[in-house]
């Protein structure tokens, strides 16, 4: 066992030297250890140079020092062949004998074996030992023996647990007790929370043993919560087994239906041991973020903590982002790390998550001509959930994480000043506004595409998408959506297939069931002035929506060329004198909006700001952006308001017109005339 000894020998060498020859201070000891003679020598002749003392005269008064130390590495060397453990101590000076007048310096030499009998002392030389003395010699040390009896802890972090020690055998039968923690010195030890023990029980003799205890637990009780619409699902762990709930209102199954959203509900979880874990769930309305302003949650320990800190220290939280890229596919996929901030004074932290979710979100483009009036649009939103806990204790350990709040996430944004305001919530219950900044009162264009963009804010229900045809005023149901679910985002065509005769419409949601007005009433009236050459910017709003600039006023079509090239090294009068290795034409559409509103002008800084925006022109979608510049969006003194801007289309390096689809397979098409379908 570590820390015993079976036998020790203890050898005090005190050299002394005279002033005198060196032959007088020639001499051999021999000791016999592990059955193998140890011999060393000191002297001056050729045989004896193991290790020289020096002569007085030659190290002025040092010289009694240098010998030990010269004696000390001929020892070790001799030491190590035999396999022994060994230990020798720094030389000690002792100053002057007192009958002789010497220098004295003394070390010990210490060795110990763990096989009996393998060190014959009896036989140790003796003829000139001068200066060797035997301080200790056991042959025959009983190693201590310790029986042991570990309580455990029980429940997770009481202190219930007790060690208890028996020493026998040994030498002198008195025993010590030494604690690795600091604790009591006895051979009992109570009160005792999980962890790992140590302790020396050695006895008088020198001989000990070190025994290292481990007193266990039951894991700690963890409970998961799952909320998903009007549900709570808890799921325990650790503990020992089985668990028993007490909901506060009765029931004492670890599933719970048909509850109340904003309700509250606590429940005591329960194990075989006493072991006792309380959860308190609010049924959460979901509600969604936008993915450009911050996603804040807040986490707090509670009141109890509070009170008492120490009940959980090192107290952090952690926090896991899961994200359904699919929308209602029930797979959802940890986003990035899982996150750790430590806990403030108060038992609270927050985490913001936004960064980790616009990546799932990209823009809706409605597809060209499509039958579908009332479509999902899938692309501009996500569920997600927090998976989050608590990590406590010394050192600090992490609980199971809870899935408790699932939201929405929503591409787009407020403004800073909005978003800190935190009134968009509010308004909209209030207003039901479509997702876009434009006036309810338009202009719009025979043929424009008109979108609008509605998020449901009730529970499932039926949607119908309905149109009314001025100056008729005759009502039509455009689409219907079955069983919407809350906070999903719809696409709402509403300016095709008008007749002839329109002047106008108005275009709301409303309630399948009831026919309950769902939206704010969208008013448009139709422009049939004639315009040359009308094009249609599509844009995505800040809301999320995409939104329609028409533009009637003329445009001019610049190409930007640049060019890659070089001078040739010799004229050729086929080539010429350069080289071209590469040009590019970077075209651009001046365009001016013509005749708009003042507050259409206003709200059109929500298009100039937009990361994305595609033309509609020829039946085709050609991608670009708006080139950065100063705008003017008010001009007081101007009677009519407009917009001019430059719209940057991709760079182009070889020419191409924009070939027409094949309607049927086999129909004859007519070859493309020189300029047409080349650029918007």
């Amino acid at each position: 066992m570590a820390g015993e000894r079976l036998s020790k020998l203890t050898l005090r060498v005190s050299l002394a030297v005279a002033d005198n020859t060196r032959a007088d201070q020639t001499q051999e000891v021999r000791f016999l250890f592990a059955g193998a003679w140890v011999s060393f020598y000191r002297g001056a002749y050729p045989s004896q140079r193991q290790f020289i003392v020096p002569d007085p005269d030659d190290v002025q008064g040092e010289y009694v020092m240098q010998a030990t130390t010269n004696l000390i590495a001929v020892l070790k060397q001799q030491l190590v062949k035999t396999g022994l453990a060994y230990a020798v101590s720094a030389p000690r000076d002792l100053g002057l004998d007192l009958f002789t007048n010497w220098p004295r310096v003394e070390f010990d030499i210490e060795a110990t074996d763990y096989r009996v009998g393998n060190l014959d002392f009896a036989n140790t030389y003796t003829g000139t030992p001068n200066g060797f003395q035997v301080v200790a010699n056991l042959s025959a040390i009983t190693p201590v023996r310790v029986l042991t009896r570990v309580v455990p802890a029980g429940i997770y972090g009481s202190a219930t647990g007790a060690i208890y020690l028996t020493a026998f055998e040994g030498t002198t039968g008195t025993y010590t007790y030494t604690w690795g923690d600091i604790g009591p010195a006895g051979a009992a030890r109570t009160d005792l929370k999980a962890g790992t023990y140590t302790c020396v029980v050695a006895d008088a003799s020198g001989a000990s043993t070190t025994v290292t205890l481990t007193v266990v637990s039951d894991p700690r009780l963890d409970v998961v919560v799952n909320q998903t619409d009007t549900t709570i699902t808890l799921t325990a762990s650790g503990g020992l087994p089985p668990y028993a709930y007490a909901w506060d209102d009765g029931p004492t199954t670890a599933a719970r239906t048909g509850l109340t959203l904003g309700a509250t509900y606590a429940c005591l979880v329960t194990d075989a041991r006493g072991a006792t874990r309380r959860v308190t769930v609010t049924l959460e309305t979901y509600r969604y973020y936008w993915s450009q302003n911050p996603a804040t949650f807040d986490f707090d320990a509670g009141d109890d903590y509070r009170l008492d800190p120490t009940t959980k220290p090192n107290l952090s939280f952690l926090c896991q982002v899961f994200v359904e890229p699919d929308y209602l596919s029930g797979v959802f996929v940890p986003v990035g790390p899982q996150l750790e901030q430590p806990a403030d004074a108060g038992g609270r932290t927050r985490f913001e998550v936004s960064a980790l979710l616009d990546a799932y979100l990209r823009e809706h483009l409605p597809a060209l001509a499509s039958p579908v009036a009332m479509e999902r649009a899938d692309p501009l939103f996500r569920r997600f959930y927090l998976a989050s806990g608590q990590q406590y204790g010394t050192p600090p350990l992490p609980e199971a994480l809870t899935n408790a709040r699932q939201h929405y996430v929503l591409l787009g944004g407020l403004s800073q000043e909005e978003a800190a305001a935190g009134a968009w919530f509010a308004y909209q219950a209030a207003a039901r506004p479509f997702l876009t900044w434009e006036p309810d009162y338009q202009d719009v264009l025979p043929g424009q595409p008109v979108y609008l963009y509605y998020q449901h804010l009730g529970t499932g229900a039926g949607l119908e998408l309905w149109r009314r045809v001025l100056p008729t005023r005759v009502e039509q149901r455009l689409a219907t959506v079955a069983d919407a679910r809350r906070l999903e985002v719809y696409c709402l065509r509403v300016g095709e297939d008008l007749p002839a005769e329109a002047t106008g419409f108005e275009v709301w949601v409303a309630d399948a069931a009831t026919g309950a007005v769902l939206s704010t009433v969208r008013h448009y009236q139709l422009d049939r002035a004639y315009y040359p050459q009308p094009r249609f910017f599509l844009y995505t709003n800040s809301l999320g929506g995409t939104n329609v600039l028409a533009t009637t006023g003329d445009a001019k079509r610049t190409l930007e060329v640049k060019s890659t090239e070089a001078p040739r090294t010799q004229f050729d009068s086929l080539l010429g004198d350069t080289v071209v290795f590469d040009r590019t034409g970077a075209p651009t559409l001046n365009v001016a909006s013509g005749r708009r509103l003042r507050q259409q002008v206003v709200a059109d800084q929500d298009f100039l700001l937009a990361t994305r925006v595609t033309l509609l022109s020829g039946g085709f979608y050609w991608p670009g952006r708006i080139k950065p510049a100063t705008f003017v969006v008010r001009d007081e003194a101007e009677g009519l308001a407009s917009l001019a801007f430059d719209y940057l289309l991709p760079v182009q390096r070889r020419f191409s017109p924009r070939l027409p689809a094949v309607v049927a397979s086999g129909a004859a098409l007519a070859p493309i005339a020189g300029g047409e379908g080349a650029q918007p």
